[in-house]
């Protein structure tokens, strides 16, 4: 039988940061028989800890479609399925007040992202003052 990691990175050639989370969150390797119930809330409490709760459950969901693939040629501990299900959060809203959207129209973005996220809450934004912010966006598009 395939490792873990080799069965892992085989469906997920791109997320072996799941792996590496697994181990850091347990200070052991990332194998069938290091899997236990503990550990593997001990790594949904990471993800939690370290990134936002819907990409702790995109993990989660990786990490058991492996296991659930592997389920008949690997010992699994019971109830891994409930340990690494993540309830699903609602979106919340965000507003930004004036004084936030004028630091945020003067920030200058450092990639294509922070571009993106700049434009999207700029974009939103009726000027009540005529300042011309979507306008100096498109220049900036």
């Amino acid at each position: 039988m395939k490792s873990l990691k080799q069965s892992f990175l085989k469906k997920y050639p791109k997320y072996e940061i799941i792996l590496r989370m697994f181990e850091e969150s347990n200070g052991c390797p990332a194998t069938w028989g290091n899997l236990s119930k503990v550990r593997l809330q001990n790594f949904v409490d990471y993800m939690l800890e370290r990134m936002a709760q819907s990409s702790a459950r995109q993990y989660a969901a990786k990490f058991k479609a492996v296991l659930n693939l592997y389920s008949e040629e690997a010992e699994l501990p019971g109830g891994y399925m409930k340990v690494l299900t993540i309830k699903d959060e609602k979106p919340v809203p965000v507003w930004l007040n004036d004084d936030e959207l004028e630091k945020l129209s003067a920030y200058i973005p450092l990639n294509d992202n922070e571009r993106t996220v700049q434009a999207q809450f700029l974009m939103g934004r009726i000027p009540e003052r005529g300042t011309p912010i979507i306008a100096d966006l498109r220049k900036q598009i």
